[in-house]
């Protein structure tokens, strides 16, 4: 707004003669000279006027921001006519890539190492290792100047000495033994022996074709032996000893367990077996698979003529009331209800009443009273 409308119009400004202190064109001058803005003017002619003569900026002038006071310096400044975004709504946009500051990681994540490690020689390639490639800046020695050592002792080698210099023989002084001239001894009892003198190197004994006897102890076998303890034989020179595990001799530990007949597990039920491990009770009678058995009694006891009976002991049959039970197909309508045979004893008067309850044979009801003597 401090910039005039006059100076922002593409063409340059107008001025009379009088806005630039300048005399019109039909002026007449004396004869002395005069100046317009420091430009010398005379009758000679007209005159031309730059705008830097006039204290103004050429038309096609330009500016920096800096030249421009109310020049905006925020985003905030302008109209967001573009409709940019002022916050991020994308979802899929983690919340730490939303936050105001960079994120942060630590030295693993970026797979660095920590500020505060260290390293080991083995870690940096261009570890010196001899002494020459240090700068002897400490001064030390390099050769010996001590004026006290003699030269010998300087040497890179040790010093030699003659056998004189340290009280020793020549190599070629002689023997101090004496060689035996006699053959060496055949084979026979060992002994010590009683000569003074010695054998030489290249001596030579006679062949021993015969040994007997065994020696008190040896470090090896003359002939390596193979043992086998199960299905696994092994090589036995006596240098070593050779043991067998479980396995090659066939064998199982002492804590191994067996499974039971048919079970898939050590302890667990057997699919079959000759004999029960604990004997049940079937009917009142014990029984463990060991033989067959036949129960004291029925498994559960029964009436008859309204007696109760399970097979446990002989039991009487009250006369005074007997069903019978006659099928149309029986071809004797009768029914034993005592026994035939002769009576040696007193005989007693016994009388029956005898219903009968249905149709036989198309016959009818009735009822019969007979009168035993037995």
């Amino acid at each position: 707004p401090t910039v005039p409308t006059w100076a922002k119009t593409p063409t340059k400004p107008t001025y009379t003669y009088s806005e630039v202190g300048a005399a019109p064109t039909n002026h007449t001058h004396s004869e002395y000279a005069q100046t317009v803005n420091g430009i010398s003017v005379d009758n000679a002619g007209e005159i031309t006027l730059t705008p830097s003569d006039i204290g103004a900026a050429d038309t096609s002038h330009t500016h920096i921001t800096s030249d421009i006071t109310n020049f905006p310096t925020n985003v905030s400044s302008f109209i967001n006519d573009a409709g940019y975004l002022t916050t991020e709504i994308d979802p899929t946009v983690p919340s730490w890539a939303k936050a105001s500051t960079k994120p942060s990681y630590t030295y693993s994540e970026v797979g660095a190492a920590a500020e505060s490690h260290t390293h080991v020689t083995d870690d940096i390639t261009d570890f010196p290792t001899n002494v020459s490639e240090f700068t002897n800046d400490a001064g030390y020695l390099t050769t010996e100047t001590d004026p006290t050592v003699p030269s010998w002792a300087k040497e890179n080698t040790k010093p030699t000495y003659t056998y004189s210099e340290v009280g020793a023989a020549a190599a070629s002084h002689g023997t101090h033994v004496t060689y035996s001239t006699s053959a060496p001894a055949a084979n026979g009892t060992a002994s010590a022996g009683s000569a003074s003198n010695v054998s030489r190197g290249d001596h030579v004994h006679p062949l021993q074709t015969t040994v007997s006897g065994n020696a008190g102890s040896a470090t090896k076998w003359q002939t390596a032996r193979t043992l086998t303890i199960g299905n696994t034989g092994k090589t036995v020179d006596g240098t070593a000893n050779v043991s067998w595990s479980l396995s090659e001799i066939g064998a199982a530990a002492s804590s191994h367990t067996h499974n039971y007949a048919g079970s898939g597990s050590a302890g667990g039920a057997a699919n079959s077996a000759v004999k029960l491990s604990s004997a049940r009770t079937i009917n009142g009678t014990n029984f463990d698979g060991s033989a067959n058995i036949t129960t004291a009694n029925w498994g559960t006891s029964r009436k008859i003529n309204q007696i109760s009976v399970n097979g446990s002991a002989y039991v009487k049959l009250p006369l005074d009331y007997y069903t019978s039970n006659i099928g149309a197909s029986n071809t004797k309508p009768y029914h034993h209800i005592l026994a035939t045979g002769q009576c040696t004893g007193s005989y007693t008067d016994k009388s029956i009443t005898i219903v009968i309850t249905q149709h036989y044979n198309g016959g009818g009801l009735g009822i019969a009273r007979a009168t035993l003597r037995t």
